[in-house]
């Protein structure tokens, strides 16, 4: 049987394994406060509570001074805002935002390797090693490291 032809709902199925395999791997994040570089650009930051400042994304000219940024990062500093505004400074919110971009990282990864011909289970595979790797972990227990999490989701969407 060939990927092609594999039932959509099992697809489904699998994808949503992997989110739940995500979200138990690192479900106590949720509960973890900001550290680090959250503190300059998100706790500390007014400017990005305020959707009246999200212009400034878009002006070279304000773009750090509002974004409490060193780099020019418009897509993390846009998901800060969002969240920031919506939620307010909650860190679970933070948290789970960055656990549910790697399980969906993690659901690209599978659906990378089944495209590129991997068999089933070696794709999945693969996912859950991606998923569970140490190496992650950084990038999914600290909120200020969303733009790693970001680019990989980019790169893999453009794939």
């Amino acid at each position: 049987m060939s990927n092609q032809s594999h039932p959509e709902s099992l697809r489904a199925l699998w994808a949503l394994g992997l989110i739940a395999f995500a979200a138990v791997l690192y479900h106590d994040t949720v509960t973890h406060e900001f550290s680090f570089d959250d503190y300059g650009v998100i706790t500390r930051n007014e400017y990005i509570r305020d959707l009246s400042n999200l212009s400034a994304l878009f002006s070279p000219d304000r773009y750090f001074y509002v974004s409490g940024e060193s780099t020019y990062r418009p897509a993390v500093t846009l998901a800060y805002f969002l969240e920031a505004s919506a939620f307010g400074l909650r860190p679970e919110i933070f948290h789970a935002v960055n656990i549910f971009f790697h399980a969906i990282c993690g659901v690209l990864t599978a659906w990378l390797g089944l495209r590129l011909g991997m068999p089933r289970f070696h794709a999945l595979f693969a996912a859950a090693l991606f998923l569970a790797h140490p190496a992650a972990t950084e990038a999914v227990n600290s909120v200020g490291f969303l733009e790693d999490i970001l680019a990989l989701f980019f790169v893999q969407m453009s794939l």
